[in-house]
């Protein structure tokens, strides 16, 4: 059988700038800088396998026998989900790339760090030395780059680099967080400079490749990976489903393996590390009931307190539900939580809640945004 995962390698790669949308130095990069970060190849399996054709093709054609960067992959442009691999895939690609060619000037900066410097060379009138910078590096490389959007002139500057450099056929990559075809926030002109190149959608990894990522995570740490050790910590368990599902949740797994000082990955260091991390993505009541409270404007005081105003006992009830539902505490210690109250009247609160949510379409739908909302709270790295 033959394997549907695939290994792209990559230059270094700071875990900041894995994490979060600005802090990246825009200029030049040595090789021997970046060289020493982590990671150092990307995994992807069948689900992402035009990332690999890109990645090549834009290998291929630069620095051989003089050819340049195809118009038809110039802008390069990720775009997906948080935890499918984008800013990981630009910020490698610029280490490579300067790691490769080391006499290259490559540049890289988040869209935070583009309205920044832009912002600061307006006050300087510098504005035309920054768009040369920029224009004239061997490899452009613009990670986040949607926090721009809404921003007249940033967009408008960043249409004009983009329009320079594949006149000029030098390569630039971008991520973003969504299709440029249709954005909500771009403007038109500037998504049209994106669609000019090649878009690129990614998927969260497969669970092939997320089995490769965690043996590699854990044979950098000195963890022994057990096969089902591996398959249960990626399966979590019946009652919520996986609950790691990217490169970087995988790794705070690790790291927490390692520091619990597990030698190896198998059936009880994975269970340890599911019960650890299910807990602590468990929302506290303090934090349901202040969700809760924002929705039906009332105070932490009123929902445990004694009113029984028709209203607030409505309230108090979708929060006692969804406390249930997700804190994973007892009806004793949810009704202790809201005011002294007894199990009994927790238990009747949330069947009440259930009853009137299919009864009652719009309080249906009032309550799975409120649980949609909670979920993706609890659900961010």
């Amino acid at each position: 059988m033959v394997s549907s995962i695939f290994t792209i390698p990559l230059g270094g790669a700071t875990e900041e700038s894995l994490a979060t949308d600005g802090g990246a130095d825009w200029s030049h990069a040595g090789a021997a800088e970046v060289s020493a970060r982590a990671p150092q190849q990307y995994v992807g399996s069948d689900e992402n396998r035009l990332v690999e054709a890109a990645i090549n093709t834009l290998f291929a054609s630069n620095h051989i026998d003089g050819r340049a960067t195809p118009d038809s992959i110039n802008p390069i442009v990720f775009f997906g989900p948080g935890g499918s691999g984008k800013s990981l895939l630009v910020v490698g690609v610029a280490a490579r790339w300067q790691a490769q060619y080391p006499s290259d000037e490559v540049i890289q900066l988040s869209g935070v760090d583009l309205v920044h410097k832009l912002t600061e060379a307006i006050q300087v009138n510098g504005v035309e030395e920054f768009k040369n910078r920029l224009a004239l590096a061997s490899l452009l490389v613009i990670d986040d780059v949607h926090v721009i959007a809404g921003r007249g002139t940033a967009e408008e500057f960043l249409c004009g680099i983009l329009e320079g450099r594949r006149n000029a056929s030098r390569p630039t990559l971008i991520s973003l967080d969504q299709s440029p075809a249709g954005h909500e926030r771009l403007s038109q002109r500037l998504a049209g400079r994106f669609l000019n190149g090649l878009s690129i959608p990614l998927e969260l990894p497969g669970q092939q490749a997320l089995e490769l990522i965690l043996i590699q995570l854990a044979d950098s740490v000195s963890i022994e990976a057990d096969g089902e050790g591996c398959r249960l910590l990626l399966a979590g368990n019946p009652a919520t489903g996986p609950i790691f599902k990217t490169p970087r949740q995988i790794r705070q797994a690790v790291l927490w393996l390692a520091a619990a000082r597990y030698a190896q990955l198998d059936v009880e260091a994975a269970d340890a590390a599911l019960a650890h991390f299910l807990q602590a993505k468990m929302p506290t009541l303090k934090f349901i009931s202040s969700l809760v409270g924002r929705r039906f404007s009332v105070t932490l005081g009123q929902l445990q307190g004694a009113s029984r105003k028709q209203g607030l006992v409505r309230a108090r009830s979708v929060a006692m539900l969804l406390g249930k539902r997700h804190s994973g505490l007892s009806y004793v210690q949810i009704g202790k939580y809201f005011g002294g109250r007894d199990h009994s009247t927790v238990i009747h609160a949330c069947r009440r809640t259930e009853t009137k949510a299919q009864e009652d379409s719009g309080f249906r739908q009032s309550l799975s945004v409120l649980e949609n909302q909670l979920l993706e709270t609890i659900s961010t790295e």
